[in-house]
């Protein structure tokens, strides 16, 4: 074979694997849905200005967390409230509802005992509210007209993103 001949294969060659290894994402016109995060940060959108991350560390992942914009807790305090260690998430329409298991162990025991577990964000609303107990978390989303969340794991929810760009709730993705 003569020269121009291999080369001609090397570079049908190297187009084929280039295309074989490109993804096929979705690209959204709205940047917030194409942020998956940066090293050593694992990013996805819920709906928009909402999105968890995670730190990406040897061996595995750090808790998700889901950044909140202002949750009131009482007695009327504002806190500006990150969702630790996110276990569970289901979105519906445009409420989020996100479950969480964390209380910091360093903390006062009256404070461990009034974390708040479960939570919804009705994002247009800018409402966000959280919750003591299941039976309360509940009773509010059935105000809101759902009756049970669906819950997925947030590694799911991530797997399912950075291989496909989409989620169900994003706007490019119906």
């Amino acid at each position: 074979m003569n020269m121009k001949k291999l080369l001609n294969w090397f570079t049908v060659i190297f187009i084929a694997f280039y295309l074989s290894s490109c993804t096929s994402r979705v690209q959204h016109t709205d940047e917030f849905y194409n942020d998956r995060g940066s090293f050593p940060y694992l990013r996805f959108p819920l709906i928009k200005p909402y999105y968890v991350d995670s730190a990406a560390v040897t061996g595995g992942t750090e808790p998700w967390t889901m950044y909140l914009k202002k949750l009131w807790a009482p007695p009327n305090y504002l806190y500006l409230y990150s969702v630790t260690d996110v276990r569970k998430l289901s979105i519906k329409g445009n409420v989020i509802m996100a479950y969480s298991p964390y209380v910091n162990e360093e903390a006062e025991q009256g404070i461990q005992e009034n974390y708040y577990h479960w939570f919804v964000v009705v994002a247009d609303k800018n409402i966000e509210a959280g919750f003591h107990t299941e039976g309360a978390f509940l009773e509010y989303i059935q105000q809101l007209g759902i009756q049970q969340p669906e819950w997925t794991s947030p590694d799911d929810l991530f797997d399912e993103y950075d291989s496909t760009g989409c989620l169900p709730w994003i706007p490019d993705c119906k």
